[in-house]
Formats: structure tokens, sequence, C-alpha cells
């Protein structure tokens, strides 16, 4: 067993090794969002990372723009920075009374953020890895749709110190300084701090004003200490500070708003990791990682979209949610060791998260508060065999237990409970030393739950638990210059938690929008996915990833029928060509596209498709490098959010019309970056 363990072992990291776009041997990318780290190379062809220097050569100042180049991954405004994601068609699009349940998790250095992205803005990152499809073994009930993983530099035994200068149109301001120092051969210290201010893309005409605006701050601390070859520990602390503004939506669907109360996007987020590694024991490894996060949120908007005097048939209306979040999670993991004749890991995992809401809305009495806390507790293991040199069976399961507790000043209260289980079973076969087949088959579950609102009947104020089973086949290869990871999927979704609401006529002509959670019958969804790159030779290197997906809900009692996902286009694709012009200067252009999607289960609007241009050209020079960047050259028109069930423009008497909110425009800078 050791024999073929070892084989198969040896061949895996000779595929990581071969030679990639722009570089003599392509770098062994490690994928930490997993029960042990694996190279990327060694996983399923569902994992995607993004390092840090496409972050940079993207120039992506938020999680959304950092992972919106992948395949069948998308996501929704409906703020300041987008804070949901869809990865296959499935996520979450928005948040307001209800508390959040996520189905595409986020996970921060050992942190849980699920629902908390829009803050996650890429200070001081290594790498952000996506993991497609059902995580039950790994992450549990808030990644039934995948896991995005977000790596941050840990503190080297090297002293460096960073400068970022960067500007941009829109009156757009970054800048960001990082220092790296050893305390001594066992500890070292690495701090990072970022600030960003823009006007924003979007102009007030009635306050005469850039009312999207943002201002950002954060730091980052990181320290290791490794006081022997036996153990190490690993400190990771951050503090965000966002004070945006939130005022998009209007009439005319241009970036010309006029609301007289412009609302507000903001978060304070303090938050820290401790993790350790103990191979002292002599069979086994030992493993665990604690976490805290509290965060305060306030999401505010003008609900009219207009001024008082736009019309004799107006409404003015102001809806502020005020919310503390907090939650903790620890995970104990006891391993194998690398010699071992058998690769398991088994652990246990608990997390207790809890939010406090207070909304303030024109059309309330008074403040509306409700408190939500839930408890999770798991048991996990995994398990990989090797069956001869040249093939593998990994199969790992999760057991979950969850408890919830919420209660509101309308008098409403719920205590759901819930077990659920998931898991994955997947064979890997060397076909080559350059190619690899894996075929895979997982489960995952999403929790259900209870709609708050006095509006609904009681027939609609629960909902029950979602579960999904994906399969996956797929070919990994590697080669002197041409690596690519195709897959093929299906998913099977059952008891689907979707989106829905009501809408109630006011006497005044405007209309509540009551939002809800609800069960269609079943759903299914199959595609593609490829990530490739093609170094064609020493000067030029063509990177491509490409995703094409089909999605249908099917529920004759809500009237769904062959209907697709919300924010599911049927392809994305992105293809990006790099060339080096001489020692000093490089350069990248690149396309992104996009097919059209529904906004809504619920409604027909739908965005357009897209097709944006960027382009980026980079100068190095010893320790200096300097970028000229561009982001949709040609102006592309895009929608990021969008509504399609109401009406809100008493001009016209309120008719149901179509409203979106949009991306970015053409968007020109430069950067500028010093290492010593």
């Amino acid at each position: 067993m050791n024999s073929a363990r070892n084989t198969l072992a040896v061949a895996m990291l000779s595929i990581a090794a071969a030679p990639s776009a722009l570089s003599q041997a392509i770098e062994e990318i490690v994928v930490t969002a997993n029960h042990s780290d694996r190279l990327l190379s060694n996983s399923e062809a569902s994992t995607s990372v993004v390092s840090a220097e496409e972050i940079n050569q993207r120039q992506a100042t938020n999680l959304a723009e950092a992972v919106s180049s992948l395949a069948n991954v998308n996501f929704a405004s409906g703020g300041s920075n987008p804070r949901f994601f869809q990865i296959r068609g499935i996520g979450a699009r928005s948040q307001f009374v209800e508390p959040l349940n996520p189905s595409v998790g986020l996970v921060v250095d050992g942190i849980e953020m699920s629902g908390l992205a829009a803050g996650a803005n890429l200070i001081d990152t290594q790498q952000v890895e996506v993991l497609r499809g059902p995580q039950g073994t790994f992450h549990g009930a808030n990644a039934l749709a995948g896991l995005i993983y977000v790596a941050g530099n840990r503190a080297q035994q090297t002293s460096s110190f960073a400068l970022e200068l960067g500007a941009s149109r829109f009156n757009t301001r970054e800048i960001g300084v990082t220092a790296n120092a050893p305390i001594n051969e066992a500890l070292a210290v690495r701090i990072a701090a970022k600030r960003l201010t823009s006007d924003g893309f979007y102009f007030n005409s009635y306050v005469i004003d850039e009312t999207q605006n943002r201002e950002e701050h954060s730091l980052r601390l990181a320290i290791d200490y490794t006081p022997s070859t036996d153990s190490e520990y690993r400190l990771t602390a951050y503090y965000l500070d966002m004070d945006n503004g939130y005022d998009t939506f209007n009439f005319d669907n241009d970036y010309t708003t006029q609301s007289d109360q412009p609302g507000v996007d903001q978060q304070e987020t303090v938050a820290a990791s401790l993790a350790a590694t103990h191979r002292g024991l002599s069979q086994v490894n030992i493993e665990w990682n604690l976490a805290v996060q509290q965060s305060d949120l306030l999401y505010a908007y003008d609900e009219d979209w207009s001024y008082v005097g736009f019309h004799p048939w107006e409404y003015s209306s102001y809806d502020a949610y005020f919310r503390d979040a907090n939650s903790y999670n620890g995970t104990v993991r006891i391993r194998a060791k690398d010699d071992a004749p058998l690769d398991w890991t088994i652990g246990l995992y608990t997390a207790q998260r809890g939010t406090d809401l207070r909304r303030e809305y024109t059309y309330l009495a008074g403040p509306f508060s409700s408190s939500f806390d839930a408890s999770t507790h798991a048991l996990f293991g995994e398990a990989t065999v090797s069956i001869n040199d040249y093939s593998r069976l990994l199969a790992g399961a999760r057991v979950e237990q969850w408890d919830a507790d919420y209660r509101d000043s309308d008098g409403i209260s719920s205590a759901p409970s819930e077990t659920m289980w998931g898991g994955k079973l997947s064979y890997e076969w060397l076909l080559s030393d350059t190619h690899r087949f894996y075929g895979l088959v997982s489960r995952g579950y999403k929790a259900g739950g209870f709609n708050s609102s006095t509006e609904l009947p009681v027939a609609l104020r629960s909902y029950e638990t979602e579960t999904l089973w994906n399969t996956e086949l797929g070919v990994i290869a590697n080669g002197e210059q041409f690596d690519y990871r195709i897959g093929i999927f299906r998913q099977d979704r059952e008891d689907v938690q979707i989106k829905a609401s009501r809408l109630i006529s006011r006497p005044d002509g405007s209309t509540q929008f009551v939002d809800y959670t609800a069960n269609s019958a079943e759903g299914v969804s199959y595609g593609i996915e490829a990530d490739t790159q093609w170094r064609i030779n020493q000067s030029l290197a063509l990177q491509a990833n490409i995703g094409l997906l089909h999605t249908e809900l099917n529920d004759s009692s809500s009237g769904l029928s062959d209907r697709e996902s919300a924010h599911a286009p049927s392809y994305s694709a992105t293809v990006d060509l790099d060339y080096q012009l001489s020692t000093t200067l490089s350069g990248r252009v690149g396309i992104e596209a996009k097919d059209s999607f529904y906004f809504s289960t619920r409604h027909e609007a739908q965005s357009e498709n897209y097709v944006l241009l960027n382009a980026s050209l980079n100068w190095s020079l010893s320790n200096w490098e300097l970028q000229l960047w561009a982001k949709n050259l040609t102006d592309e028109v895009t929608q990021t959010r969008g509504f399609g069930s109401f009406g809100n423009n008493p001009a016209n008497g309120y008719v149901t019309e179509t409203y979106v909110q949009l991306g970015a425009p053409r968007q020109i800078g430069i950067s500028a970056t010093a290492n010593w």
C-alpha cells in the first residue's frame, strides 16, 4: 500500500511541475480550502484558483471582481460592493428582514464570513479558491452550491516592505502598505494596511453629488510562530471599516439618480483566527483552528427613488437595516501522517452565529427588531485508499446538527432543529504522466427555515431543507505547453429553496414588497467547466476559462415549469492573451463574455448579454512595477441586479416595469508598486 501511494503521489507531483504560461516551470499551486492542503493539479476540475498576480492583473478591488472571470460563477449587487454569489446558478441574491441562509460559503483565513462578502476587499491576499459543487464534507450547510476561500499571505522569515499606489477614473484613489519582519528564527510578523476612496460612477441630479461613493479602510495582521519542526501556530487578525454610499436604482435605468435620501452601505468588522499544527505524535498530526468575527452593518436606501415634489401621486419612504452580526467557529482535525499506510482525516466542527436586527422604515409605527441565533455541531471524516500504482478512491462524510432560535418584536418566534448529512465519493485514475481522470459523486444540504412576516399566511411561514446530488467527470492535463482542466457535471436538487414575494398595494398607490423563501419541487442543472493555459512560445501565452450551464426549476404549484434559475447565464467565458515585449515590458489583452440571465424566479426581467474588453501594460525595473490598465474599454453597459415585478414611478401610474442596477462603465487607471 505504501509503495502504491508513494508512486501515485510522485506522479501527481510531476504533473504539477510541468511548464506553463510565460514560465519555464509551472508554480505548484496549493489549494488550502480542504481538510488537508492539496496541489491544484491533484484536485478535482471543479476547483479554480485566482492568484495574487491574477488579482493584480485584473485590478480587482473586491471579491466579485476577482472571481467573476471564472466559469459558472456569478454575483448580485444590490449594494456598493457585491456580497451575494452564485455558483452554477445557485446562491442568494439579497437579504432584507429574514436571517440569511447562504448557499455559497465564504471563508477568509479560516474565519466564517458568509453573507459578509462586501467587506472582502482582498487585502494582502495570496489567492482566492473557488470550489464548485456541494462541499458537504468540508463546510456543511453553508456550501450547498460551493465555497469561496480567501487565503491571505503568511508571515515569512525574510524582511520586506511594499508600497502600492493607484489612481483611476471617478476620482478613485488607492494606497496600500505591507511590511514583513522576522523577529527571530521561530517568529515572523506581517502587517498590511489599505485605503480605497472613490466618487463612484453614479451621479445624483437632485442633491448634486456622487452618492455611490466608496471609502474603505482595512488592516491585516499575520503572525507565524514555529517553535519546532513538530508544531506551528498562525494568528491572523482583520479590521475593516467600510463607509460607502448606495444610490443606484432610478426610473430611467441609467447612471443618474434623483433620490432625496441617498442610501448607505456600511460595514465594520473585527475578526481573528488562530490555527495550529502539531506533528509530535507517533502516528497522527493534530490540527485545530479557532475563529471569531463581529460586524456592525447598516444597509439603507431611498425606496421611492425620487424627491418630495417629484409628482402629485408620489410617496416618500426610507428603509434602513441595522445589523449586529457575530460568529465563532472551531475545528479540530486528526490526520494520518504522510508516511502512514492509509491517508485519513477525522474531525469535529462547532460554530455559533447570531444576528440582531433593527429595521427603521417609514411605513412602520416603530422600529422592528429581531434576534436570530444558530448553532452547528458536526462530525466529519475523509479517507483516501490507493487501489494500485495508478488509481485511488476518496470517500468523505459529514453529519451535522443545526439548531436555531428566532424572536422578533411582532411576536413571531421559531426554534427549528435538524440533523443533516452530506459527503462525497471520488475515483481518480492516472492515465499518463501528464493526464488524470476523475469521477465524483457528492451530496450537499441546506437547512430549512422560516419566514417572519406577519403579512404572510401561516402556510408560507416555513420552508423545507434542500438537498443536492452532484455528479462530475473530468480530465486534468499538465503538459509542456498546454494545461487544461475540463469537467462535466449534473446536479439534482430536491425541495429547492427559492425567493418569492408578495406585492401589497398601499392607499397612496405605492407597493409594499414582502420578501420570503419558498420551496420549489425540484431542480436540475448540468454543464461544462474548462480552465486552460497554452504557452504558445517564450513570449506569448493564452489563458481561457469557459463555462456552459443549463438549469431548470419545476413546480406546478408555483407556476414554474422548465424555468431557468436566477443569475444563471447559459455561458460565461474569459480569454486572456499575455505577451512579453521585452525583459521589462509586458501586456495583457482579454475579453469577458456572459449570457443574459433572469434576475429572479418570480418575474421575466432579464439582463443583457455582454462582451467586455480589458487591457493592461506593465513595466517593471528592479524593485518597481508600473501598470497602465483599462477595464471595459468599449464602455459596454452591464446589469448586475434587477427587478421586474412592480412599478415605482408615479409619473406613469406605477405600471410594472423592469429596473436595473448597472455595472461599472469604462475605467482607465494607473498603479505603481515598489518593493524593498
